[in-house]
């Protein structure tokens, strides 16, 4: 059996592994969800857009209030029409891409999409991270006890 010190760093390396996981399905979730609406090239405008105010891929999942703000003033900016319906304004673009974010993402991790009406993307994001972690800790407790025993 691991010492109690080896074992607490062992718990909370699965605690950031559990974090980093849900930081990968949040970015492949945004990925394929600006593919799929805006395309490839809009997206990788996106990316460099993003990246020059200081929010790269990778830092995304940590600055969710800037991404959805910029999102929204990338968005705002361009009134052509896109693979959305022509009727729809830019801010219901940005908004109707983080609720598909939001629903893919509660389908990657196996949670029920019940939000009705706008959303708050980033607090609603947060709470999925906090769902997630809270579940993945909970898995940890039981694997550690059953070891125990």
């Amino acid at each position: 059996m691991a010492s109690k010190p080896e074992s607490i760093k062992t718990y909370s390396h699965a605690l950031k592994q559990s974090d980093e996981r849900f930081n990968e399905l949040l970015l492949e979730t945004i990925d394929e969800v600006l593919k799929a609406t805006l395309g490839d090239k809009s997206t990788k405008l996106i990316y460099e857009y993003l990246t020059k105010k200081s929010c790269s891929i990778n830092e995304i999942s940590n600055n969710l209030t800037i991404f959805s703000a910029e999102l929204r003033a990338i968005l705002s900016d361009d009134n052509t029409p896109t693979r959305f319906s022509i009727e729809v304004t830019p801010h219901g673009r940005s908004a109707i891409i983080e609720r598909a974010i939001a629903r893919i993402l509660c389908q990657k991790l196996g949670l029920d999409f019940k939000e009705k009406g706008p959303i708050d993307f980033p607090n609603l994001i947060s709470e999925l991270r906090r769902v997630y972690n809270d579940s993945e800790r909970n898995i940890l407790i039981v694997a550690y006890q059953d070891r125990r025993s």
